[in-house]
């Protein structure tokens, strides 16, 4: 016989189930009383289970109080209710049927699915009220049945009974049912072997796991999008803990900001003082709970271990919170959407705007100003003629006279800078006219200063006017007389040359097509990017008093109104490169396009090491090379490139860039690189032309140069050059 008191616990918890299914209409039982006083001591407990029925919503979540004792006294009993079943099947004969009755009385007060089976034709023998609605079944369907209608797999059924039979019990094993109505159960099983009346029948307990499975099965389903989105993602994306702890990043970040998960494993962004000065209200709520918020574009300088220079970007970010099934925060997740070249376009659509703006104003006052200095002169000239008796007068007339004609030659400045001065474009050979000018120039920059052409033309012509032309290459050579105070050397190039689209993309009022280059070259002092920026500024000076801040002006009106373009090209400490581009003359033989065909064929595979600082240049070196079919390694500095020679090698090619911070020059890691791996082939790559790089000390006559800006044709040629 089952313990009384056991039996009793069993039915009277069956009963106050049953009662909290009516919401509790008997209070005044004595096991109510008994609960509520289990209930209070567990007032400040939760319990979190699974769902164990699906008509039982009270076990569906978290539990605590009246709900918790319940479930406990419930389970509890269940469980030592199987453990008294498993000693009284161990006596002799096991288990009487009128046992099998009194059972059945106290599984049917449980809200947990029983079900008895005899083992040996694998009937039913007896189901519990929670096991009926769990097969959406009535007790009369199921009593006799094979229990093996309730398997989808047949074969798969045959082996569990098998293993069944063989063994006293199982535990939580995963099995798959089919409702009456058709319908799939997941449910997670457990069960001991019971003889009655001599018979071996296992009793088993059903938890219906189906919710836990879906749960399961679209969280896998959202994880691998999520994973998808998050590896294959062109916007770079943070996760971070609660705490502000970096979890993780994506490829594209790291490819943003050049830089490996491993090397900002430490970092919090809620202790980041640039962040936190840039925007740090919005990433306290961020953090706080609010669920999804668009910061400002912001300009942020990634700071990485010594020896790996910072890189600055302009993003977008966005950032939104991932909570779980409670509502509490697990993630933040922070996307950059790069925005550097549109910030860039921008900023060169404003300098454009500027420009056009400066020469509107400077245009009108100089036509204006022009009429003026035309009436003065004119007058003071006849004043000088009439009276050529009066040294007085004519001590007084001359400084007045030459005055007004530097004040005209400042206004054909204005008028040049601001495209109103009027031109009388002819076909001109660059080369011919550059050579005539050559000792106006040696006259103008002095003998400390020498002179050096390089013709590469092949005695084309240009589209320009002849006097205007003269005129900017003499504000040229000033300019750079001015950036070379001691001594130094000027060269003067000249080339065929094709802008493409790409290029004319990246530039306004640039228009693709055949040009002749003429290029001013000087060993000077060089400019530092803010200089540099402003350069064709007009009345920007750093000549103090003694410059009026129009002579690049000018070039840069000069180049536009003659439907061509100027572009400059200076690192501080190391000299400026101006390149005005011309229009090729129409009765020209055009130059030929660059080939846009398939040139890759010849250096697919290669394998290079790119140094280059710039991080613009050296994102557009990678998206060239790999358009190559090449296998481009890239590093940002001399040192990062020596350990990567030893890390990464072999290498097919060393491509650098001449100039470069941190004290080990292109030159240097290319010796390095020769002692590491002899063999290894070596391009340079330099904003410098070719000529102007070579004379002036930098490099060895005889090297592959590849010239900056350059394109892909440019890259395959150089490439090619250096691998044959």
């Amino acid at each position: 016989m089952l313990p009384a008191f056991f039996s009793s616990l069993l039915v009277q918890a069956g009963a106050l189930a049953l009662s909290l299914y009516s919401g509790f209409t008997n209070r005044r039982q004595f096991f109510w009383w008994m609960l509520a006083l289990i209930a209070a001591a567990l007032a400040t407990t939760t319990l979190v289970i699974l769902s164990i029925d699906r008509d039982a919503p009270i076990f569906s979540g978290p539990l605590s109080g009246l709900y918790a004792a319940l479930y406990l006294v419930v389970s509890v009993g269940v469980f030592a209710l199987v453990i008294q079943l498993r000693q009284l099947n161990a006596g002799a004969g096991g288990i009487a049927a009128d046992m099998l009755t009194q059972l059945s009385g106290i599984l049917d007060a449980s809200p947990i699915p029983f079900v008895i089976t005899r083992l040996a034709d694998a009937h039913i023998v007896y189901v519990n009220a929670a096991a009926c609605r769990l097969f959406a079944a009535s007790r009369e369907q199921m009593l006799g049945a094979d229990i093996g209608r309730f398997f989808p797999d047949q074969e798969g059924f045959e082996g569990r009974l098998t293993v069944a039979r063989q063994h006293e019990s199982y535990a939580h094993q995963d099995v798959t049912y089919v409702t009456l109505t058709g319908q799939t159960l997941h449910a997670r099983s457990s069960g001991t072997k019971l003889t009655i009346d001599n018979q071996d029948h296992m009793l088993s307990s059903i938890i219906d796991v189906s919710t836990e499975k879906q749960a399961e099965a679209d969280l896998k389903d959202s994880e691998g999008k999520f994973s998808a989105l998050f590896y294959q993602s062109i916007v770079g994306i943070q996760i971070f803990k609660p705490d502000g702890e970096i979890e993780a990043v994506n490829p594209a970040f790291e490819q943003l900001w050049g830089i490996k998960f491993d090397e900002i494993r430490d970092y919090n962004i809620l202790k980041d003082p640039q962040i936190r000065a840039i925007d740090g209200d919005d990433i306290d709520k961020l953090f706080a709970g609010q669920e999804l918020i668009d910061f400002p574009t912001i300009t942020y300088e990634m700071s990485f271990p010594e020896q790996k220079p910072s890189i600055s970007r302009t993003i977008s970010p966005r950032a939104f919170s991932i909570r779980n099934e409670r509502g509490d925060i697990t993630q933040i997740v922070v996307m950059h959407l790069d925005i550097t070249e549109r910030a860039k376009a921008e900023e060169q659509l404003k300098q454009a705007q500027k420009m056009e703006a400066f020469g509107q104003l400077t245009g009108g006052i100089a036509h204006d100003f022009n009429n003026l200095l035309a009436v003065i002169l004119g007058n003071l000239d006849l004043a000088a003629d009439q009276r050529r008796d009066d040294a007085d007068l004519a001590r007084l007339l001359e400084p007045a006279i030459r005055a007004s004609e530097r004040g005209a030659e400042l206004v054909q400045q204005l008028l040049a800078f601001s495209r109103r001065q009027p031109l009388q474009p002819q076909p001109i050979k660059l080369q011919e006219n550059i050579l005539d000018m050559i000792g106006i120039l040696q006259r103008t920059l002095g003998e400390d200063i020498e002179i050096g052409t390089k013709f590469s033309d092949g005695g084309a012509e240009c589209m320009a006017d002849p006097a205007q032309l003269e005129s900017a290459l003499l504000n040229l050579a000033v300019n750079a007389r001015h950036a070379m105070p001691q001594n130094g050397k000027l060269t003067i190039e000249t080339a065929e040359v094709w802008l493409d689209e790409h290029y004319a993309a990246t530039r306004f009022e640039v228009t693709p097509g055949p040009y002749l280059m003429l290029a001013v070259s000087d060993t000077g002092i060089g400019m530092p990017p803010d200089v540099a920026a402003r350069a064709f500024d007009p009345f920007f000076t750093t000549k103090g008093n003694s410059g009026t801040g129009l002579g690049l002006s000018m070039v840069y009106g000069f180049a536009k109104q003659s439907g061509g373009h100027v572009a400059i090209y200076s690192e501080d400490g190391h000299g400026t490169t101006v390149r005005l581009y011309l229009p090729k003359a129409s009765h020209e033989v055009q130059l030929p396009r660059p080939e846009t065909g398939d040139i890759s064929a010849a250096v697919a595979g290669t394998k290079l090491l790119v140094v280059e600082d710039d991080d613009d240049v050296r994102d557009l070196t990678e998206t060239l090379l790999k358009s190559l079919a090449c296998h481009p390694v890239l590093a940002s500095s001399g040192a990062e490139a020596l350990a990567m020679l030893g890390q990464s090698g072999p290498f097919d090619v060393l491509l650098t860039d001449v100039v470069l911070p941190g004290g080990l020059s292109g030159v240097d890691i290319a010796r390095q690189a020769e002692r590491l791996q002899p063999g290894i082939k070596v391009m340079f790559m330099s904003g410098y032309t070719e000529n102007a790089v070579i004379h002036h000390g930098k490099l060895d006559e005889g090297v592959i140069l590849l010239q900056k800006p350059f394109r892909r044709a440019d890259m395959a040629q150089k490439l090619t050059e250096a691998l044959t």
